[in-house]
């Protein structure tokens, strides 16, 4: 029988065997741990990768005790970096000394270590989300990114010398453009990995520079990433998802950076105190670590610069209380004249128990009214508003979306809404849509208790165009269905994730909110009149009801069986045409392998027992799903894993010990 190895998925099956490690020896001149030095306990290593290649420049943490309750304790007090030759020292705190010789003895215990990759030049930074409290925060951001090793000791003497063996890393070669498509040279760039579960948090920054050409290397292990950038002073953009693969370099392909949004105006001066600053308090959930801040000058004045475009609340820290201001901002707008007013007491009445009971017994209580006016603020008749709500639905939360029509003023009202966040969204018949969220109307409270909502919107008045190239291999790919959907200012989550059935309006409103288009001959789709803003963009060889299933955590589901796609991101800035391209990949999720028995020959067993798992495992998740799979006579099996990337396998049969693996 063979051991677990990483699989790539491709439309081929193809095996990829992981090459085992040489043993590692200690050499004269090699690094030593003395036991103490000055009474000064430290621990000193050497750290390779899968190869046997010297792991340079890399963050380790060292040590964890095996009765944390709360996962991985990473930090400063236990994070030292590799030299050039892989080689490291840790001085131990003297806090944790008793600890770590307690539960590192030389005869049977080994420290844990989890190691974070990075290219020489590039820093990796824990940055806090500025609505993120408690003491975990750095922990979070790291775990993610930061994986175990294989830890042993090289020599069990005094002079112990431990080995660190990191999981398999890539690299991934970027070329970025500014927003004219010209080379960003000798720029200090940000670097995020999306998809994360701390994102919530924070987030672990890499902070690197363009070379000469605006070429930047970020390193990372195995799997499928996709990346944020952020570019200082200059603009920002999302990667594709691609496939990291060990030892190898890929080359990521961006589009032109995006500008920032910019935003000026003045404070009350009966708010300002000394220090003020205005700040965006409502980034969703992988960009709240980016917190840029503007210092509010003696006279009230701010200008708030490296905003990422879409609805944006804007507050005042510093100052006294005052409210909020939400802007709605197009890529690379500059928009003038905001102004934080001190707003007169609300006349708000005091909850009685009355109001509370009418809440849970009328819980579809609610209506929002607004007026939809074009840009010169002239209202619009005959215009369909929908309102997004996402309420608390006991179990888990739910959406409902109902719909009207603008009267010849321009004026709508809808009732009959639960109780929670309501999103607005206006169609008109040409040109682009207009997002907003409703907000309590005056004399309301500001919690789940409002009944009356208010949400005025604003037509966008500039024409534009996005042209979408499909390629498989630098090759138009005609007849591929390409979906967009907005990021950011719908309030809306993954279709099909609520618990509610779906409403009358529902159909309608995925329609016009995500267009979906065909590729033609030269493997183009073009689309006219988009909201200015970020968009996802999904692309696939099948049809668009398949696209939904994508959606959904990016799961491949079992039919049909050829699919190619890929998720992306393009900014659409006001009044612009812009075009990109994107390639799709083979994503069958079909595995064939053979199991040998330990003589070599193929096993001759009816069914084996079938483990799957990604190939990189995260820190407290279990790594492996196990099934059952019908072998052929000579010991052939296939599988559909269902996701691409990189995979390791493995198989059960006859007395092979429940935790244990049987050795090739």
């Amino acid at each position: 029988m063979t051991r677990p190895s990483p699989v790539l998925m491709t439309s081929l099956a193809l095996t990829w065997l992981l090459v085992s490690l040489p043993a590692v020896q200690a050499q004269p001149g090699a690094p030593t741990m003395a036991k103490f030095e000055n009474d000064v306990l430290v621990i000193r290593g050497v750290a390779k990768t899968q190869s046997g290649q010297p792991l340079a420049n890399a963050t380790l943490f060292l040590f964890d005790l095996p009765d944390a309750q709360f996962g991985l304790k990473l930090g400063d007090r236990n994070k030292v970096t590799t030299d050039a030759e892989g080689n490291f020292a840790w001085t131990v705190p003297t806090d944790l000394r008793r600890d770590v010789e307690a539960y590192t003895r030389p005869e049977d215990e080994v420290p844990k270590c989890f190691a974070l990759p990075l290219e020489p030049g590039t820093a990796a930074v824990p940055t806090k989300s500025f609505s993120h409290e408690g003491p975990d925060w750095r922990r979070r951001v790291l775990e993610d990114l930061a994986l175990r090793c294989q830890t042993k000791w090289l020599t069990r003497d005094k002079n112990r010398l431990l080995s660190v063996v990191a999981p398999d890393r890539g690299r991934a070669e970027i070329k970025l453009r500014d927003p004219a498509g010209q080379p960003l040279a000798n720029k200090a760039v940000l670097i995020e990995v999306l998809g994360l579960n701390s994102d919530y948090a924070g987030a672990t920054v890499f902070q690197g520079k363009t070379d000469l050409s605006g070429r930047l290397v970020w390193q990372g292990y195995s799997g499928s990433r996709q990346l944020s950038i952020k570019v200082p002073g200059v603009g920002f953009g999302t990667s594709g998802h691609f496939e990291l693969l060990p030892d190898r370099l890929v080359s990521v392909s961006m589009p032109a950076l995006a500008p920032f949004s910019q935003v000026s105006g003045t404070v009350d001066t009966g708010l300002l105190k000394p220090g003020s600053v205005v700040h965006a308090a409502d980034y969703s959930g992988r960009e709240k670590w980016y917190n840029p801040s503007a210092v509010v000058d003696a006279q009230g004045h701010f200008s708030l610069e490296g905003l990422v475009p879409g609805e944006r609340r804007l507050v005042l820290e510093g100052g006294t209380v005052s409210g909020s201001v939400t802007v709605n901002l197009a890529p690379g707008e500059k928009k003038n004249g905001v102004v934080f007013a001190a707003a007169p007491p609300r006349a708000v009445a005091p909850r009685e128990l009355a109001e509370i009971l009418k809440a849970v017994r009328q819980p579809t209580s609610v209506r929002v009214r607004g007026r939809v006016t074009n840009a010169q603020g002239a209202g619009v008749g005959g215009i369909e508003v929908f309102a997004v709500c996402t309420f608390n639905g006991g179990i888990r939360s739910s959406q409902e979306i109902l719909n009207t029509t603008t009267d010849p003023n321009g004026n709508y009202v809808i009732e009959n809404l639960h109780r929670g966040g309501v999103s607005l969204v206006a169609f008109q018949p040409t040109g682009p849509v207009a997002l907003g969220m409703a907000s309590p109307a005056l004399g309301q409270f500001t919690d789940d208790f409002a009944e009356d909502l208010r949400g005025d919107l604003v037509l966008p008045a500039a024409h534009n165009s996005l042209k979408i190239k499909v390629l498989r291999e630098g090759r138009p790919v005609p007849g591929a269905t390409v979906r967009l959907t907005p990021q950011s200012g719908t309030g809306l989550y993954p279709f099909n994730i609520f618990g509610s059935s779906p409403e009358p309006a529902e159909a309608r409103f995925r329609n016009m909110l995500t267009p979906i288009q065909k590729t033609d001959e030269q493997g183009e789709a073009v689309f006219d009149d988009l909201t200015p803003g970020r968009w996802d963009i999904l692309a696939s060889t099948v049809d668009a009801n398949y696209l939904d299933d994508l959606a959904r955590g990016g799961w491949i589901p079992d039919e049909p069986p050829t699919a190619s796609n890929i998720a992306s991101t393009v900014d659409v800035q006001s009044g612009q045409s812009s075009a990109f391209s994107l390639n799709i990949f083979p994503a069958t999720g079909d595995v064939a392998f053979q199991v040998e028995a330990p003589d070599g020959t193929a096993l001759n067993s009816n069914q084996v027992l079938f483990e799957y798992g990604p190939a990189v495992a995260q820190p407290n998740i279990s790594p492996t799903l196990t099934t059952r799979v019908q072998l052929s006579p000579s010991g052939l099996g296939n599988y559909r894993v269902g996701k691409p990337g990189l995979w390791r396998i493995g198989a059960r049969f006859g007395d092979t010990p429940g935790d244990k693996y049987v050795e090739p």
